[in-house]
């Protein structure tokens, strides 16, 4: 039976009296799965994650993270934030350290952590993520791709059980986003709960093993990725269209050019094969 990990009960917060964002979020998510949470802007996907990670505090409802009732002190905002990291869609609102060294450190300081194993973890890390001739530069002379590693590099490092991506794709170009996908699939492999927020349909179609439809602060859609993206009526009310490769390959099989392989395929290349 896989582990429960996060659990939420009727969640609701507002960022001023008489306006809600969230309005009674309950979901479940188990340790090492893969999350898509879609949405328009404004549906509160963002306002969630703030929730989840203790940089807001919810209104009412309860959080539970591995069976433990999150309530609103230090000793337990502290144990959420070790255990769920967050990485911002805006790497400059994340990166506070002069040198990428630095910033990588700052985390592990934090955490109280000898220097022996903070220059241990910002070596592995470091070298993960290609990074590391780069220890000594400060941040604001990188580009957008390698600023988005290194605050990857800042959560990672921490070793949450937990990451939160909000928005990773954002600005990203073609090559970068690959090597977001080979990070995201890395840390899958390690077991990691990840889960992230994107408009990059075909992306969160490739990646996740589940996705979460959010509409006005409530989550309206809860599957598969091919539960979703089946469910026509959901697509519509969430203003989602398909991703390329699966209308591609509905129309093949309306036109009888290929036969049902069961499974959807989620890439080009799986495609390809199909053909």
């Amino acid at each position: 039976m896989e582990e429960k990990i996060i659990k939420v009960e009727r969640l609701k917060f507002s960022y001023e009296k008489g306006k809600e964002i969230l309005k009674g979020i309950d979901v479940e998510i188990k340790k090492g799965e893969k999350i898509a949470v879609l949405g328009n802007n404004g549906s509160g996907k963002t306002t969630f994650f703030m929730n989840l990670n203790g940089i807001y505090l919810f209104d009412e409802g309860n959080i539970y993270l591995k069976g433990r009732k999150i309530e609103k002190n230090k000793k337990d905002l502290n144990y959420l934030r070790e255990n769920i990291g967050i990485v911002f869609q805006n790497p400059d609102n994340q990166i506070i350290g002069s040198t990428v060294y630095e910033e990588l450190s700052f985390g592990l300081i934090n955490l109280g952590l000898s220097k022996k194993e903070i220059e241990e973890r910002i070596e592995k890390i470091s070298q993960k993520l290609n990074l590391k001739k780069y220890l000594d530069t400060p941040p604001h002379y990188l580009s957008g791709g390698e600023k988005k590693r290194v605050c990857i590099g800042d959560i990672v490092a921490m070793n949450p059980e937990i990451i939160i991506f909000d928005e990773p794709t954002a600005e990203l170009d073609q090559l970068n986003i690959k090597i977001l996908e080979e990070i995201l699939n890395d840390l899958s492999m390690e077991k990691k709960t990840i889960i992230l927020s994107t408009h990059d349909i075909d992306f969160a179609f490739r990646f996740a093993d589940r996705i979460l439809v959010f509409s006005d602060g409530e989550i309206i859609g809860d599957g598969t990725s091919e539960e979703i993206f089946k469910n026509i009526e959901l697509l519509k009310k969430a203003n989602l269209k398909k991703p390329i490769v699966f209308e591609i390959y509905e129309e093949l099989l309306r036109k009888t050019i290929i036969k049902n392989c069961g499974n959807i395929p989620r890439t080009v290349d799986h495609l390809k094969k199909i053909i």
